[in-house]
């Protein structure tokens, strides 16, 4: 889902039904506030050097957490593998 663009309804609707997001560290990832799965999984890319900010987010509301950190200065590379893993 691209998020520029979408109303901040849209947004509040989408993470609020949601079991699993996964995306790339960025502000979008801030809408995890919306969610309200207590099972819920969040899976965010990043790159080594950047913040666990939305970790905290996901500690607070209850969420799985879980971090795949891109290799060192490659551009949000990381092993499918894990990431297959993590989405099932």
């Amino acid at each position: 889902v691209e998020l520029a663009g979408t109303s901040l309804t849209e947004q509040m609707s989408l993470f609020s039904s949601a079991h699993v997001v996964a995306g790339t560290h960025g502000a979008g990832l801030a809408n995890l506030v919306w969610m309200n799965n207590e099972n819920g999984r969040v899976i965010e890319i990043a790159k080594s050097d950047q913040p666990d900010c939305f970790q905290r987010i996901a500690e607070i509301k209850g969420l799985s957490y879980f971090r795949l950190n891109s290799k060192p200065g490659e551009n949000w590379i990381v092993n499918i593998d894990e990431l297959r893993k993590l989405l099932k």
